[in-house]
């Protein structure tokens, strides 16, 4: 929890409320106290019984009560699947060759998937594809600046396979078949369903680029200049130069103009029209090098300019790349003329750190005049500055602070008196020389770095089940340099997370408050003279816009959160060791961290632990029994290390009865595994007085052992014993008149025990009720029941 004000966070005090809200209209209260770091812990542990949807939000105490923090979590009953499936392939490929995609499925306590169905899906979409490690360069494949064409790509492909002896099955796409060169997203999607009928789906993406895009790196903004030096280059799928590649590079200078264009007869109104100029001033044809070519284009004036170049794939695909600038200079420059009351304005960069300073270019329909810049400080009050509009431009440099993330506003106002010449007649509609005020808005974009902490972990690459490992956790700043602070640390089965999509670990962007626009700008003299005729038809420039066997230990703990801290303290070396003692689960553990640094700083660290055997046990049972159930108790062993060959299983059990041998010999083919059955009942129970089952739950230890080096596993599992049948409930309220009886009639049905028989009773005094309530398990054979009876006087109020 943190307060926020003038652009700083504060750690917040105090104490409040969490709230818990469930299905059907449930709510929960639970007073919580803030710590000195702004945290709570609680564990909501309360024994509800419905399933669905739950949120929780803190509640603070005060004057004014005020809710923040929600989070959202399901409570439904779940089976985990034991088997992952993973997708392997190219991250990017090109668009004039076929790429492959290899399917593995694996069991999360090792072995492979064979031989099991699989259901292909892909899909595709329009992507804008920037190449990495290319700061600076505009490219082809970004919408903003490459050519415009409509995307389309063929239909939606639906394809059946089964897995093979290897647990794997491989996908083949042909992107050249597709009907436009675009950059685009494969969706690929493989559901696997499993020997135990468990469907595991998962998916992956392909970014499909051309053979190459073009790109141009061209400093936006230049003060003064006499020549141009752009850098060009062609980057592959791969983000690698491609050379070789014929190239015609341009230099367009862009201008406008804005005519006075008279409209009908019946308005009188005039509107302004936009010309676009473009003239050419330089055209090259050059061919693209193993690293980016720079080129010299001398410059003769100031004003706009465009660097364009143009090529085409060896399928005839045409990639286009345009990027425009601004030069500076002595020469007075032209716009194109923006909407009513309003002036472009253009920066050197999309976004900026602390201690960067923004370069800000006011393009002014004015020639000369002077403009007002308000900066919306986040401390509260506005920082004002005045500027001078030379030859149509005017320049504004911002330095970049910390408060200021993730935005800020920087307002203009451009103004301009009254133009030299002769007073307009009296009958004239417009006063074209009258004094002008133009308003716009910048937004400058702040990135967080300075509110980010650098997490990671440093754990054991494998571990055994049981084993004790220590996890260390460091904390870093963004020049590397240990941070203290606090963490919230946990362990958890990555078979959870496959049941649904794992909640935002990034505490940051909670943290990330909007800022929005306070300022209102009029303009009265507009009042008093009347309109300015800028309506026009646009013209310029583009926007930039995770059972004891000897030797062999038994697996009974298998909680899929061994392991969860609230609170972990950091020193200042940045860095804190924590034990944790893993349980007997044969699956691959998801290390999670939360972590925090002083009253502004966020973070989070990830990390995969996989624990494994040689040979392993899965039982395959289902969630609960009932009396008189018959079912197939089963277990799937899997060699994970070593060789396949003879094996063994056997099968004890409590509480159950076994109608066939308890030990079982087979033989491991490959990779495949191998299921083995056993056909068991669930008896009758014995009960209590009180009419509650001797037994609540039964017991089952699976054992599977390789031959060859007695290599093996075992696992218990109890499982509860649920009624078979509800229990039935009467209640009746009826008035004895004196000397009255009353008689309840007989179970239509034996009970399971004998405490239950037909009663009478008679009232001693003038006039009496009786209330009678009872339950029985109406069944055969003998089961239980109960009854009461209350005698109460007519005049009671029940």
């Amino acid at each position: 929890m943190r307060t926020y004000l003038g652009g700083a966070h504060r750690f917040a005090s105090g104490t409040g409320s969490l709230v818990v809200q469930g299905p059907n209209d449930e709510e929960w209260r639970y007073p919580v106290t803030l710590s000195d770091t702004g945290a709570f812990h609680f564990e909501f542990n309360e024994k509800t019984d419905a399933t669905g949807d739950y949120s929780a939000y803190f509640e603070s105490n005060g004057k004014e009560t005020e809710s923040c923090g929600q989070a959202r979590f399901k409570k439904d009953a779940y089976r985990l699947p034991t088997f992952e499936v993973l997708l392997n392939g190219p991250q990017r490929v090109a668009l004039d060759e076929e790429f492959g995609i290899d399917l593995s499925a694996r069991y999360f306590a090792g072995g492979l998937v064979a031989d099991r169905p699989i259901l292909w899906r892909v899909t595709q979409a329009p992507i804008a594809w920037t190449p990495p490690d290319r700061p600076g360069f505009f490219f082809s494949s970004d919408s903003r600046f490459g050519a415009e064409e409509k995307f389309r790509a063929s239909p939606v492909l639906e394809q059946n396979a089964r897995t093979d002896d290897s647990g794997s099955a491989p996908l083949k796409l042909n992107p050249t078949l597709e009907p436009t060169g675009h950059p685009r997203r494969y969706q690929i999607e493989a559901t696997v369903t499993g020997p135990d009928d468990i469907q595991v789906r998962t998916s992956t993406q392909v970014q499909a680029l051309p053979a190459f895009v073009l790109g141009v790196k061209v400093p936006r903004y230049l003060e003064t200049a006499t020549s141009l030096q752009p850098e060009i280059l062609a980057i592959g799928p791969q983000g690698t130069p491609v050379a070789g590649v014929p190239l015609t590079v341009k230099l367009v200078r862009r201008s406008w103009n804005s005519l006075l264009q008279a409209g009908d007869f019946s308005q009188g109104t005039a509107k302004y029209t936009t010309e676009t100029i473009d003239e050419v001033i330089e055209e090259r044809k050059i061919v693209s090098g193993a690293d980016a070519l720079k080129l010299d284009f001398p410059l003769r004036e100031a004003g706009v300019y465009l660097v364009q170049v143009e090529a085409a794939d060896k399928i005839g695909r045409r990639q286009f790349v345009s990027v425009d600038l601004f030069v500076n200079g002595g020469a007075p420059v032209t716009w194109s003329r923006p909407p009513t009351e309003t002036v472009a304005v253009s920066s050197d960069k999309d976004a900026y750190a602390p201690g960067e300073s923004a370069q800000l270019v006011l393009q002014s329909p004015f020639q000369t005049g002077r403009a007002l810049a308000i900066v919306e400080e986040p401390e509260g009050p506005f920082r004002y500055q005045w500027l001078d509009i030379a030859k149509g431009v005017g320049s504004f440099a911002l330095p970049i602070r910390k408060t200021q993330m993730p935005r800020v506003a920087v307002h203009f106002l451009v103004m301009r008196g009254r133009v030299a010449g002769d007073a307009p007649a009296p009958t004239a509609q417009f006063d074209l020389r009258k004094p002008a005020t133009l308003a716009a808005t910048k937004w400058v974009t702040v990135t967080p770095v300075a509110h980010q902490v650098t997490a990671s972990f440093t754990y054991p690459e494998k571990a055994r089940p049981g084993q004790k490992i220590d996890v260390v956790l460091k904390l870093r700043d963004e020049a590397g340099k240990p941070l203290a602070g606090e963490a919230t640390f946990w362990l958890i089965d990555q078979a959870v997370l496959s049941l649904a999509r794992e909640q935002p670990l990034d505490p940051l962007p909670s943290f990330i408050v909007p800022r929005d626009t306070h300022l209102v700008a009029r303009d009265s003299r507009n009042m008093a003279f009347g309109i300015l005729p800028l309506m026009e038809t646009p013209g310029g420039d583009k926007p930039l816009e995770d059972l004891g066997v000897d030797n062999i230990a038994v697996r009974k703990n298998f909680t899929p959160v061994p392991i969860y801290l609230p609170t972990v303290a950091i020193g200042p070396s940045g860095e804190v060791t924590i034990p944790v003692t893993l349980p007997d689960s044969l699956t691959i553990f998801k290390l999670r961290a939360k972590v925090i640094s002083g009253p502004d700083r966020f973070g989070y660290a990830t990390g995969e632990l996989p624990v494994r055997l040689p040979v392993i046990a899965q039982p395959a049972l289902p969630r609960f029994l009932r009396p008189g159930d018959t079912f197939e108790a089963s277990v799937i062993g899997r060699v994970v290390e070593g060789e396949a060959g003879a094996g063994k299983g056997t099968l004890k059990t409590d509480g159950l009865t076994l109608t066939t041998p308890a030990e079982q010999s087979f033989t491991w083919e490959g990779s495949r595994p191998q299921r083995l059955d056993y056909p068991v009942t669930v008896g009758q129970p014995a009960y209590r007085a009180d009419g509650t089952p001797e037994r609540q739950s039964v017991r089952l230890g699976f054992t599977v052992q390789r031959q060859s080096d007695q290599a093996g596993d075992a696992v218990e599992i109890t499982l509860p014993l649920r009624p078979d049948r509800p229990a039935v409930r009467q209640q009746r309220l009826q008035t004895l008149a004196p000397g009255g009886t009353l008689d309840l009639a007989a179970l239509s049905e034996p009970a399971r025990l004998a405490l239950y028989g037909g009663r009478s009773f008679s009232p001693a005094t003038p006039a009496f009720r009786v209330c009678w309530r009872g339950w029985c398990r109406s069944c055969r054979p003998p089961g239980a029941v109960r009854s009461s009876a209350s005698v109460l006087p007519a005049s009671n109020s029940r």
